[in-house]
């Protein structure tokens, strides 16, 4: 994997009221369309979990569960692994909120530290950010990072500081809190909704970042 800095800084627009929901074809609703994305092959968008008998394809659109090679005719959801029985053909997050009127998106890592303070003119606005679609046609999810697997040596010896198991005792056990991986698989990146160019017919983006962490344990 490409390595990608480990000092990003964001600060999400935040949200006055969520509603979250998790979006899941299977294998008994088939394939269905997705809007097709060229596939930068220097952007780290392949990944997979990858543990005991399951086999579940990543990318970094916030897609989970997907084939990660892009194909919509292709589940990306194997049970057992290593055989053709696919269960699940996507999934991922539906977000719906209202921006808060003291929002601002804050991305430190750009040039000139940006603020953009468009945020602030849709203060009240209700939308919604769809990371998983079904149709495929109103999908809203961009990478902020590529996808990082503990299990790749490559990746555990230049693992970004934000991916180390944060200071959670309500998630996490006091002995796993500051370690690379929670678990004997962990895989961890960034996302969000705030590409202006992927609004599939909203007017605004709602601000939504995703840190997602998946686990993997090899024992029953």
């Amino acid at each position: 994997m490409l390595k990608a800095s480990s000092n990003l800084g964001l600060r999400c627009a935040t949200l006055a009221a969520v509603g979250l929901a998790l979006a899941v074809s299977t294998a008994a609703a088939g394939p269905r369309p997705r809007a097709q994305r060229a596939v930068n092959l220097f952007s780290g968008v392949l990944g997979r979990i990858n543990g005991n008998r399951w086999d579940c394809g990543l990318d970094n659109f916030g897609h989970i569960c997907v084939d990660p090679n892009g194909s919509t005719t292709v589940g990306g959801g194997f049970w057992p692994k290593g055989t053709p029985d696919q269960y699940v053909f996507g999934s991922g997050m539906q977000v719906a909120g209202i921006v808060d009127p003291k929002a601002i998106l804050r991305i430190d890592t750009l040039p000139g530290n940006v603020i953009d303070t468009t945020y602030i003119k849709w203060a009240g606005d209700t939308t919604a950010a769809f990371f998983e679609d079904p149709s495929g046609t109103h999908e809203n999810g961009d990478k902020l990072s590529l996808i990082w697997n503990s299990t790749n040596s490559s990746d555990a010896s230049n693992w970004p500081v934000n991916a180390f198991v944060p200071n959670d005792p309500s998630l996490y056990d006091p002995l796993l809190i500051g370690r690379k991986a929670a678990s004997q698989q962990d895989t961890w990146q960034w996302y969000w909704d705030g590409n202006h160019n992927l609004t599939a017919g909203r007017k605004h983006p709602l601000g939504i970042v995703i840190t997602q962490r998946s686990m993997v344990w090899h024992f029953a």
